[in-house]
């Protein structure tokens, strides 16, 4: 996403969403199918396509954390839909929930100004990362798990030590006051765990910083009055992917665009314009061959990331497409979008695989588990939803929040 964008307010939307949101209404339910009588013939006479089809469904053996607006996150049991853990503690909404690369710790980020740290299996509170003088936006922790990184609606970046919940770096110069219009995008972590990207969501700069000593390696000036939505790096740490967007008809029209960009020469290497209205979000294929732009257009589109050549496009939603997650082997792709359903798609072709439908309101964020077959769904209608990718069947319905999920995502190990 950025899906933190669509923290900020009621909904947790901001007016760039609101004002694509309204575009569109939802697709019509399917016709009810008839039931048909079993089949008797067996799995291992048909061939391997459709014998995926024709075996049992798997069982997704993770837990799921969530975070929502009645300011609390919790970790569930993706298989049987109970609670693990409720995460207590915050005083106002819960914007994200993220497991350590171990799984043994859950980070939050809260409009309370402040992120936490949980142990995952009891939900107790293990260090509370204060400092920000505004909402905390998002947290994340580095690959090695050794560091967290938080934004911060007062313009700064933060790099605390899990070890000792202490600040090790402030990166950024904090906004003064209290003007909570401009906070810093998603801190996306280079591959080795010594670099960190983000920046001002309004005009950046896309800043790249050195971990260990604070200071701008890089830095990346956006053109025209745009809106920046997020920086992520390449898996091999080479390249960063940047998107922009600002809503409207009137917007500068590379505020539609997203590139690639090299922060060690500082040159532009692709440019993806294609997309009518803003660019939500922009990610590497595990690859890092390809690049998925999910737009307010109500598309997502997937690009050759050295040439710009557009592989496909993925169409079929109704609104807004907040979000675009590859699966971990690269050949799918999940969409989130305002109109109330996630999709899977074939990565290559731009085919859709399945529609995940069932949710009353939108769907803020869609994410795979680790082996791919899975898909973790939030959305404002208090609920998660765990599905299977192939069939878009929902396994499992997380109900207990009493306000919008904001986030659900899968733990890194099987539980």
């Amino acid at each position: 996403m950025n899906a933190h964008l669509l923290k900020l307010s009621v909904g947790l939307l901001t007016l760039a969403e609101l004002l694509s949101a309204c575009g569109g209404a939802p697709p019509p339910p399917p016709g009810v199918q008839e039931e048909t009588e079993t089949q008797t013939t067996s799995v291992e006479a048909v061939a391997p396509e459709i014998a995926d089809t024709l075996a049992p469904a798997p069982i997704p053996h993770w837990w799921v954390a969530t975070a929502s607006g009645d300011n609390t996150a919790r970790v569930w049991d993706a298989a049987s839909g109970e609670t693990v853990a409720v995460l207590q503690g915050h005083t106002e909404h819960v914007l994200s929930a993220a497991f350590s690369p171990d799984g043994k710790w859950v980070v939050t980020s809260s409009n309370d100004k402040t992120a936490r740290v949980w142990e995952a299996a009891t939900g107790r509170s293990v260090a509370v990362l204060s400092g920000h003088e505004i909402q905390v936006v998002d947290a994340v922790f580095s690959p090695d798990g050794k560091l967290i990184a938080t934004s911060g609606g007062d313009r700064t970046v933060r790099i605390w030590d899990v070890a000792t919940g202490k600040a090790v770096q402030v990166l950024g110069t904090a906004s003064v006051g209290g003007d909570e219009g401009d906070p810093v995008t998603t801190a996306s972590f280079s591959p080795d765990s010594k670099l960190v990207a983000a920046g001002p969501s309004y005009l950046g700069p896309v800043s790249v910083w050195d971990v260990a000593t604070g200071t701008v390696t890089a830095e990346y000036r956006l053109q025209g009055g745009i809106w920046f939505d997020g920086a992520a790096f390449s898996p091999n740490g080479q390249f960063i992917v940047i998107a922009t967007g600002w809503p409207g008809q009137d917007f500068v029209a590379t505020g539609r665009t997203a590139y690639v960009w090299e922060p060690q020469t500082g040159e532009t290497i692709t440019e993806f314009a294609g997309h009518s209205d803003a660019v939500n979000e922009a990610a590497f294929s595990p690859d890092g061959q390809w690049v998925v732009t999910a737009s307010a257009d109500r598309t997502a589109q997937v690009w050759e990331a050295a040439t710009g050549k557009v592989i496909a496009v993925l169409s079929g939603h109704a609104g807004s497409v907040y979000s675009a997650v590859f699966s971990p082997d690269g050949k799918r792709i999940v969409t989130a979008s305002s109109d109330n359903t996630a999709r899977v798609w074939e990565s290559a072709t731009g085919k859709m695989v399945s529609v995940l439908e069932g949710h009353t309101s939108f769907v803020f964020s869609a994410t795979f588990s680790p082996d791919g077959k899975f898909v973790v769904t939030a959305s404002g209608d208090n609920t998660a939803r765990v599905w299977d990718a192939a069939t878009g069947t929902m396994l499992t319905e997380l109900r207990g929040h009493e306000a919008a999920v904001n986030e659900a995502v899968f733990s890194p190990d099987q539980k």
